[in-house]
């Protein structure tokens, strides 16, 4: 995990130009799509924590989707309520989120709204509490905290 590019967006928030220079690191950020294969999220975030615990499974079902999508990470296995739409990336991120918990956290990249493909970045819970205590409320202006509303790729943002 490159923590050099995730402060860097942080000291960069006065210049827009220096902050997209920091988002193009692949070693801090990952990227999602609106049609993201939701699967492939799951996957994105692991390459970055590189826990050896995370995962997707992707199931046979007798249901209309004809799958099921369950998140695996260390002991606990959780199913993702898909719905088929354009929804789905976001259910996919809270639930990623969900089941990292209380290990990790994956927040959204402010810098990266205005567009159909977004940047997150995942980091270890003591991590962030770090980081809110060296910059204090740089976090939150840059850094969104995922909730179930407002979908990050359908609903207007707050921001």
């Amino acid at each position: 995990m490159n923590m050099e590019a995730v402060e860097g967006l942080l000291r960069a928030a006065h210049n827009p130009g220096a902050s997209d220079a920091f988002l193009k690191s692949k070693d801090a950020f990952f990227w999602v799509d609106w049609r993201e294969e939701d699967d492939a999220i799951v996957e994105y975030c692991e390459s970055l924590l590189e826990t050896g615990e995370l995962s997707a499974e992707i199931i046979d079902a007798d249901n209309e989707h004809g799958f099921d999508m369950y998140i695996v990470y260390s002991n606990k296995r959780a199913k993702v309520s898909l719905t088929l739409s354009e929804d789905d990336r976001h259910i996919t991120l809270c639930a990623l989120n969900d089941i990292l918990r209380p290990d990790y956290e994956v927040r959204f990249v402010i810098a990266s709204k205005g567009s159909d493909t977004l940047a997150f970045v995942p980091l270890p819970s003591a991590e962030w509490q770090a980081l809110e205590r060296r910059y204090g409320k740089q976090v939150e202006k840059h850094f969104y905290r995922i909730a179930g509303k407002p979908n990050l790729y359908t609903d207007p943002l707050p921001f």
